[in-house]
């Protein structure tokens, strides 16, 4: 029975020396962390949130490079890619079970140069879309803006701008849909 008396003292005294620590400027109360934003990234429609995926390219890339090489070379393992798609998902406010409804897409794609692991150049992007817009639609358009680069119909800083600031418009004007 003193046990118990004994115990219940200690928890009262803890107690009573937290609050006078408080009151005294000696102890803090511990405060609940707030959450981070659900979905600090949004999508436009099809499109990547510009301040989140603004697109980025490496700058040592000549159209003379993207035109010669293998994107094979360039592209990062998977054990790389599915870290960051993982951290894409949950930037754009989507559940890991999307893993397999989306590709981890480079907004400025490895053909045009386009930066492989650089962050701002990643998103999440839907296979399909109710609208149609989906990944399918963008890799058409890749290939046929690095045929133009390449052919040297267009340059390739054109080819990255047009891609980067807004691939469906640029869908619109280099193919017909």
């Amino acid at each position: 029975m003193l046990e118990k008396y004994a115990a219940s003292g200690l928890v009262a005294l803890s107690i009573g020396l937290l609050l006078f620590g408080v009151w005294c400027g000696l102890a803090t109360v511990p405060q609940a962390v707030p959450a981070a934003p659900a979905a600090p990234c949004h999508y436009a429609g099809p499109l990547p949130d510009p301040a989140c995926t603004p697109g980025a390219v490496d700058p040592t890339a000549t159209q003379e490079v993207v035109c010669t090489r293998s994107t094979r070379t360039v592209r990062p393992p998977v054990s790389e890619t599915n870290r960051i798609k993982m951290e894409r998902l949950r930037a754009y406010g989507r559940p890991e079970s999307d893993m397999a409804r989306v590709e981890l897409d480079h907004l400025v794609p490895l053909e045009l140069a386009g930066a492989p692991d650089d962050i701002r150049n990643l998103w999440p992007q839907d296979w399909i879309r109710p609208d149609g817009w989906g990944a399918h639609m963008k890799d058409r358009l890749e290939n046929r803006l690095h045929m133009l680069v390449c052919s040297g119909a267009v340059s390739l800083t054109d080819a990255q701008d047009a891609i980067r600031s807004d691939w469906v418009a640029a869908y619109e004007s280099y193919i017909s849909r």
